[in-house]
Parts: structure tokens; C-alpha cells; sequence
């Protein structure tokens, strides 16, 4: 799932309800879709869609005394605060690390006083075990711009290339 932070699964939800999912979403989402039909009564998938998953989101958020405005001002607000990018600084096989991820992220949840608070997200552009290019955007993400040097540290370590298979000096990918 490339929509990693509290504010990023609302642009993702957006993106599913207008059906504007890049692959990674969609398969993501076709995952949640079987493992929904796993546990259902009559386990067929063809009862699940994102329109139907959009309306009972949209039910769900006016019982909660919510907006669908609301929700999309605030998935729009996302989107326009991720302007900055982690570039592979390698061509190779992309490793991520998702507890290091999880990690930056919480490091700036903690200097935030607000209980639930979002100061920061990403969204994967590439996908773990995916040949990327010296330079190819590898995520973009959002945080406020006296932490960005933290962060984006932070989240660096979080990305290995790896253009060597393991155990062997002699094998470079080409």
C-alpha cells in the first residue's frame, strides 16, 4: 500500500472512490476485497466495489456528524503539502524498510502536543523489489519545514538499492 500516514489513507480512499488508482492502490484494494469475501457469509468477491465501499464510507462519516466536504478538502490539503521528493541516488532492486518508515513517523507524531496529531506522510512512487533508476522519484512526502531535514533523513535510511546479488562479487545488475 503506497499511502503510509494518517492524512495519506485519506488521498488514497479518495483516489479509490474516484477510481483514479494507480496499480499499486488497486491491487491493494483487491487484496482487502478478498480478504473481506474470506469472511463473509456468501464469500463472493462480486459483492464488493468501490462504489459500495465509497457509499458506506460517506453513511459512516454523516453518523459520525462529518462532512463529505470535509473529507475532501482535507484529502485535497494532503496532496498539495507533498512537494518534497526522495530521488534514488542508485540504479538497483529498491529495499524498503517499513519499520524504519514507521519509525520517522512516529519520531514526528512525538513533537506534536495534538493526541491525534498527522505532521507528516509519504506516498510510495516505487515499490519494494522494483528495479529503480539513478534519479527515479522514489516517494514523495510531507512534514513541516522545520523538521524536513530530520525526516527526510529519517526516511532515507529507510531505502536501500541494491545492484549486487547477495553473496556474490562478481554479479552486478546491468
Amino acid at each position: 500500500q503506497p499511502y503510509i500516514g494518517r492524512g495519506e489513507a485519506i488521498v488514497a480512499l479518495q483516489k479509490i472512490f474516484n477510481e483514479e488508482a494507480e496499480f499499486s492502490l488497486k491491487n491493494h484494494v483487491a487484496n482487502c476485497f478478498a480478504m473481506a469475501c474470506a469472511i463473509s457469509e456468501n464469500n463472493r468477491i462480486n459483492n464488493y466495489s468501490a462504489k459500495s465501499l465509497e457509499k458506506a464510507f460517506f453513511e459512516n462519516l454523516l453518523i459520525q456528524g462529518g462532512y463529505k466536504d470535509s473529507f475532501i478538502n482535507k484529502a485535497n490539503d494532503i496532496v498539495a503539502q507533498h512537494i518534497y521528493i526522495i530521488k534514488a541516488n542508485n540504479y538497483g532492486i529498491l529495499k524498503i524498510n517499513l519499520e524504519n518508515i514507521r519509525l520517522a513517523i512516529l519520531r514526528q507524531q512525538v513533537k506534536s502536543y495534538n493526541e491525534f496529531s498527522d505532521p507528516c506522510g509519504l506516498i510510495l512512487k516505487a515499490m519494494a523489489n522494483q528495479f529503480v533508476n539513478l534519479g527515479d522519484i522514489i516517494c514523495t512526502f510531507r512534514c513541516s519545514p522545520q523538521n524536513k531535514e530530520e525526516f527526510e533523513n529519517d526516511l532515507n535510511i529507510s531505502f536501500e538499492i541494491c545492484n549486487k546479488i547477495s553473496n556474490s562479487q562478481d554479479f552486478e545488475i546491468i
